[in-house]
């Protein structure tokens, strides 16, 4: 029995939210009912958002169905079923129209759906005109696309001569970035907007994971915000577009600093690599108790009646489960980390003294790898160009900004130790820095976690370096407990607030 396979096409993925998709779905399903002799195949083919102008396509599943053709997996008197001739490509006419008399050479037919017209060797054969129907076609499929290209290309052309005189142009972009009524240009920040997109970056940069920033933009406002997701703050963060730029041209006002912007694109790259991010679970603890026996990470359990606990992830569960079973209460496991981390803190604190100069420094860089791409691509592209004035222009400013930055880090390499040193010896810029990062647990949940802390953990007791405590008993009537810590004496933790006391 002759099988049909069906191909879908279409260029824009805007085409995928309308009617396209179903429409084509539904014509296919349509001639399948009428020819209930024919199989329909478990072969199927979509080139979902790919160019038949450019051909594109032949590089995706319309090009593995070529293969299938010559691999006889789609054999002689099996049809091809499209929506259209053009939905095959919009090629140049003697390649669109070889391409389609290969397929029907092979004994394969096409079947386009509009017109419920069949090209096949026989249907050729018998009617000579149905060939020049094909190529006419064919050519009006291209030439629709041509045109409709140099009308885009002219209009982009046009948007990129106002962008290098450093004029606005009319182009919806990002949401921190909205319609001025008087000019129509999507061209307006607010305070308030340049606000919330900072706070995303300074999120982003301190390891809070993208699942806790879409938490913070949805309780801020649920309605504007309630289709973010992951990939969508990954898209800001990566866009140029928050530094005030559209492609090379700097037309929008920024919206964040160039230094934030690259050290975002460093954590980026950082986090594809498997950094570890923030807090998950919104505890600060989160990620920083690790089970000695196993390596996992404690998790915190709350109990209505009781105070909150921690334990290793994999106890009990499952055939791979660990032996370290006993809990600790959450209180005793905080009460570790006041004692613990100041030594990390004023590590923390060391590298963000140097941040001030090395901000600059990777502002720079990122502008450096910026403009090595567009001068490569420039002078790529001036090849192409009969007359090349006006891209040599940009060239040209392009290498004299490049030589700007290069002097420019030169300058901050020397003023580095001065500018360290003063900081450095500013006591009060670690007070208020470590009083920062303690008041944000996402904050220093990440700091921490970039520094190496982890506190580990079995049974009763907790270690970190040279420090423990061991978990010995609780009070019921007082809310306290005794713990003992590396020089064996007890410390008393109050289950409420958290305060400590020794005692001989």
């Amino acid at each position: 029995m002759a099988k049909a396979h069906s191909y879908i096409r279409f260029s824009s993925t805007k085409q995928e939210r309308g009617t396209s998709l179903k429409r084509q779905q539904d014509m296919i399903n349509s001639w399948l009912i009428k020819n209930p002799d024919i199989e329909l195949s478990n072969l199927s083919f979509k080139d979902l958002g790919l160019s038949g102008y450019h051909g594109n396509h032949l590089k995706h599943d319309f090009g593995r169905l070529l293969d299938a053709i010559e691999a006889d997996k789609i054999k002689a008197g099996d049809y091809i079923l499209v929506e259209a001739i053009d939905r095959i490509g919009r090629l140049e006419t003697t390649v669109g129209a070889e391409m389609i008399l290969r397929i029907c050479n092979r004994g394969v037919k096409i079947i386009t759906l509009e017109d419920n017209q069949e090209y096949s060797k026989e249907a050729i054969s018998l009617n000579g005109g149905i060939f020049y129907y094909l190529i006419g076609k064919i050519d009006m499929a291209h030439q629709y696309s041509k045109n409709l290209s140099r009308r885009i290309s002219t209009a982009w052309e046009d948007k990129r001569e106002k962008a290098d005189k450093g004029l606005m142009i009319k182009r919806k972009t990002f949401w921190w970035l909205t319609r001025c009524p008087e000019s129509d240009m999507f061209d307006v920040l607010t305070d308030n907007d340049k606000s919330i997109l900072n706070e995303v970056f300074k999120q982003f940069n301190s390891g809070v994971s993208y699942a806790r920033i879409v938490d913070y933009l949805r309780g801020l406002n649920d309605d504007r915000f309630k289709s973010t997701s992951h990939p969508s703050i990954r898209q800001w963060i990566q866009s140029k577009t928050c530094i005030g730029y559209w492609e090379e041209n700097k037309i929008y006002p920024a919206a964040i600093d160039d230094a934030t912007f690259y050290i975002a694109q460093q954590e980026l790259k950082e986090r594809s690599g498997g950094k570890v991010q923030g807090a998950a679970s919104g505890h600060v603890l989160a990620g920083l108790v690790k089970c000695s026996d196993c390596g996992s990470n404690y998790s915190v359990r709350n109990h209505k009646h009781s105070a909150p606990v921690m334990f290793c992830g994999k106890a009990k569960r499952g055939k791979t489960h660990c032996s370290n079973t006993k809990s600790i209460p959450l209180a005793i496991l905080n009460e570790f980390r006041y004692k613990t981390q100041i030594e990390y803190l004023y590590r923390i604190m060391g590298d963000e003294v140097k941040q001030e100069v090395e901000n600059e420094l990777i502002g720079i860089d990122g502008k450096l790898n910026d403009l090595d791409l567009q001068i490569d691509k420039a002078n790529d592209f001036i090849l192409t160009l009969d007359d090349p004035s006006r891209m040599q222009k940009k060239l040209n400013k392009m290498t004299a900004e490049y030589k700007q930055l290069e002097l420019d880090k030169i300058n901050i390499a020397v003023s580095t130790k001065t500018k360290f040193e003063l900081v450095k010896s500013t006591s009060k810029t670690f007070s208020k820095g470590i009083n920062e990062i303690l008041s944000d647990d996402n904050k220093l949940n990440g700091m921490l976690k970039s520094v190496g802390y982890a506190i580990q953990a079995k049974h009763n007791k907790m270690w970190l370096n040279n420090t423990s405590l061991e978990y010995l008993r609780f009070n019921q009537v007082k809310g306290e407990y005794t713990c003992l810590n590396e020089s064996f004496e007890e410390v008393i933790i109050h289950k409420q607030n958290n305060k400590s006391d020794k005692s001989h």
